[in-house]
């Protein structure tokens, strides 16, 4: 269970079955046996585009061809949705992780770190119940990681949402997150 307006960290190794549980929760996946329930209500066979879920996966990229503002904007224009609330989510999202100064710099003029943060404020830009984030930590610098850490636990404070974080290792956790272990595809 996911408490709402949390940040939980589930931890393993690698191949331990972090991006498979998330894959399955987001509905890119069907499980062999069981279900998945959200909320009470099993959502095992609902499609993806259904779920109250944004997930980032591991390997997410950013558009070289669109700044920062348009990177973090083009799922939210993709869905239709209403200019002036795409403007809104946008400044929100780019407060949150530190961008709003490089909100008109190209992918190919920031750092690793900076592209990482621009991932997460497309990813938290929209509104979900439920943030799956697979492996974000890796090109973070401490500070960065740090900042990201703590704008992800205001951020499901504040918005009443779970987070989910899949990350290999604790040694780069910091505050107060709860943490949940998987190992060879079980919660232990």
């Amino acid at each position: 269970m996911l408490p709402l307006g949390t940040t939980t960290i589930l931890a393993g190794p690698s191949g331990s079955g972090k991006s498979t549980l998330l894959k399955l929760l987001a509905g890119i996946e069907l499980p062999d046996a069981g279900k998945v329930s959200f909320k009470g209500q099993d959502i095992t066979f609902a499609p993806a585009s259904d779920r109250p879920v944004a997930w980032r996966p591991q390997n997410a990229k950013l558009y070289g061809y669109l700044d920062v503002v348009d990177n973090v904007a083009f799922s939210l224009r993709s869905r239709g949705c209403d200019p002036d609330f795409v403007s809104g989510r946008v400044a929100v999202a780019l407060k949150e992780m530190g961008l709003t100064s490089i909100a008109r710099s190209f992918p190919s003029q920031l750092s690793s770190g900076a592209r990482e943060r621009v991932l997460m404020a497309r990813l938290i830009a929209r509104q979900a119940e439920l943030y799956l984030i697979d492996e974000p930590l890796g090109g973070f610098s401490v500070d960065e990681r740090n900042l990201v850490l703590e704008a992800l636990q205001r951020f499901s404070s504040r918005a009443g949402s779970a987070v989910l974080l899949a990350s290999q290792g604790l040694g780069e956790m910091v505050g107060e997150f709860r943490v949940v272990r998987i190992s060879e595809g079980r919660v232990v």
